[in-house]
């Protein structure tokens, strides 16, 4: 069955616009919804079903390697780096000598029982050569007589030589063919069993490579290299299909990932990370943190962090989304009011700073801010303080056109020096709490 990647799905998210973006002007002067504009547009979104708890993620990297479970974090401060990361790194030694083991035992068959063939062809191919020089030889003593007699003029003797000379031309045609065939045969099964033994070799070293690269316990960040998508998580388990055959066919071996996303695992084929390269995993111990993306945490940390989120920052395109270069997930979501758009909800963890190379700009005076707010971009400009604690942008919401909104993190150590300014709140009043930020 194809799929239809324009059939979209419907997204409670609730999305809350925040601020908005032309990524691509359309054309006002044709009345067509293929020359509409096309807006990148951040919103504060709900997070739906929520991911593992860290210790969920810890007791189950514990139990699939032997561990016992824990029932608080605290009293294991070093859960991330401890025996139970040095216990997955041997089973992965384990695992990948058991592999090569397995691997000799199936390479050394396999090479038998196709030698074993190859033997079959060449027998053939030489019983073919030895009846096939057998009607050669015949063939030269016939046309040595016939030389004979044409030259002592014998008529009845030389009829007689040709039409056995032309009888044995259609068998030597006939030998040839099947010999040739027979060659063929060999060379190509000669062939395939070279080809068989440098591809499974290849892909018995690229297994144990991956294998080792990504033990029980590691974290990890997963990428869907055609959508940009990527989810961070931590490696789980192993997984091996098909034993009898190949053991080290990549189409055989799984990663079990627990994610910090609301589908909380997923299976991943090695074969899709050697292949066609469609996905993308890479170790990694730290990631942007949720509650501030400007610092890090380990990744085991971020499980606990989507905990405590009811929204979250994401970014979308709306309005002509096909004009867009930006690719997501095409959906139908819901924003604050009840409304459904469709859009293209990006990956999480996008960043227009990086994903567009947006550079800033420096704005001198409040006038120049607001020109650039009001006119310049007509609404979907953005204004930040040289440190990126204090956001400035126009509001877009219904019935509130002309004014701004302030946006500083809720940490007092970054916005502090904002939503604490007695002069800044004699203007616009208290700053209300939006989940990391106010």
């Amino acid at each position: 069955m194809g799929e239809n990647e324009l059939e979209a799905q419907k997204i409670d998210l609730q999305a809350e616009p925040v601020s908005r973006l032309v990524l691509n002007p359309g054309d006002p002067e044709v009345d067509s919804p293929f020359t509409k504009p096309a807006y990148l547009v951040e919103v504060q979104a709900k997070t739906g079903a929520k991911p593992n708890t860290t210790l969920q993620v810890v007791n189950a990297v514990r139990s699939e390697l032997g561990f016992e479970s824990i029932s608080n974090l605290a009293d294991h401060d070093n859960y991330e780096r401890s025996d139970v990361r040095q216990k997955g790194q041997e089973r992965t030694q384990e695992l990948v000598e058991q592999l090569r083991n397995s691997f000799e035992e199936f390479i050394d068959g396999h090479t038998k029982l196709k030698e074993a063939e190859i033997d079959v062809v060449r027998g053939r191919v030489g019983k073919y050569q030895q009846k096939l020089d057998a009607q050669l030889a015949i063939s030269s003593d016939l046309q040595q007589r016939l030389e004979g007699a044409t030259t002592f003029d014998n008529t009845s003797l030389s009829d007689q030589l040709k039409a056995q000379l032309g009888q044995q031309q259609p068998k030597i045609d006939k030998l040839r063919t099947q010999l040739s065939k027979a060659k063929l045969d060999l060379s190509g099964k000669e062939f395939q069993l070279a080809k068989d033994q440098r591809v499974t070799k290849a892909n018995c070293e690229d297994i144990c490579g991956l294998l080792s690269q990504f033990p029980v316990g590691q974290g990890v960040r997963f990428i869907d290299t055609n959508t940009k998508n990527f989810l961070y998580g931590v490696v789980a388990g192993v997984e091996q299909k098909g034993r009898a055959n190949n053991p080290a066919a990549p189409s055989n071996w799984k990663l079990k990932l627990l994610v910090v996303d609301g589908v909380r695992s997923l299976s991943i084929r090695l074969d899709s990370l050697l292949k066609d390269k469609k996905q993308f995993l890479e170790g990694v111990e730290t990631a942007p943190s949720f509650l501030n993306f400007k610092e890090s945490s380990s990744i085991y940390e971020l499980f606990d962090q989507r905990q405590t989120e009811a929204k979250e920052k994401r970014y979308l395109v709306s309005g002509q989304v096909l004009s867009s270069q930006l690719t997501g997930k095409f959906a139908q979501v819901t924003d604050n009011e009840g409304q459904v758009h469709p859009v293209y909800l990006l990956r999480r963890g996008f960043e227009p700073e990086q994903d567009l190379d947006i550079k800033p700009v420096k704005l001198e005076t409040p006038a120049v801010i607001k020109q650039f707010l009001f006119e310049a971009t007509e609404r979907i400009g953005m204004v930040q303080t040289k440190d990126q604690n204090l956001t400035v942008i126009a509001d877009i919401r219904q019935g509130k056109a002309g004014g701004i909104i302030l946006k500083t993190p809720k940490a007092t150590a970054q916005g502090g020096i904002y939503f604490k300014d007695e002069g800044l709140l004699g203007l616009t009043g208290d700053f209300v709490s939006k989940t990391e930020s106010v």
